[in-house]
């Protein structure tokens, strides 16, 4: 109950924050790895606002309509036998170059794959709870020269959220 108080105040803000970020790096729309999650389909909707198209991964099918319904350029499901090549497209179709993964795991590689050169991925959570994982070529001989890199505007989040609670209680 806390957290969702907390919540409800924060994720707004670190949409907005998610989003200001992406404009600044002059992509035309982003990936969001939690796209069926409270803030994924916030940024589907406030991206829209901007101008901004939304590539939301889910892993479950009745997801990918939730975020259709929610209006994402497009939502796809990272357990589909075609997903790598459906992202690339969609990537490519958008003119996508930023990846907000809070998932991890193998699913960064897979985000590193399918951006452009000079694309880059944040990773900003751990769903997986596995390491995430890259191509070591993508990152040293620059084949697709990728950034990953915790963002700041996340750790003020959590922060931000931890103090709500602290203040309701």
């Amino acid at each position: 109950p806390l957290e969702q108080a907390a919540a409800s105040i924060v994720n707004p803000l670190t949409t907005v924050a998610m989003l200001d970020f992406v404009e600044s790096k002059k992509s035309k729309g982003f990936i969001n790895t939690a796209g069926a999650s409270a803030l994924g389909l916030m940024a589907i909707r406030l991206g829209n606002s901007k101008g901004l198209k939304s590539i939301a991964v889910v892993r479950r099918d009745q997801q990918v309509e939730l975020c259709k319904e929610a209006g994402a350029f497009a939502a796809l499901n990272s357990t589909s036998a075609t997903f790598e090549d459906d992202l690339k497209k969609a990537v490519a179709e958008s003119g996508t170059t930023i990846a907000l993964d809070a998932v991890g795991g193998d699913l960064t590689r897979k985000l590193m794959t399918a951006l452009p050169k000079g694309g880059e991925v944040h990773v900003y959570g751990a769903l997986d709870m596995k390491p995430a994982t890259a191509d070591p070529s993508d990152l040293i001989f620059g084949v697709r020269t990728r950034h990953t890199c915790q963002l700041n505007f996340i750790c003020r989040y959590m922060t931000a959220q931890r103090v709500l609670c602290n203040l309701i209680s």
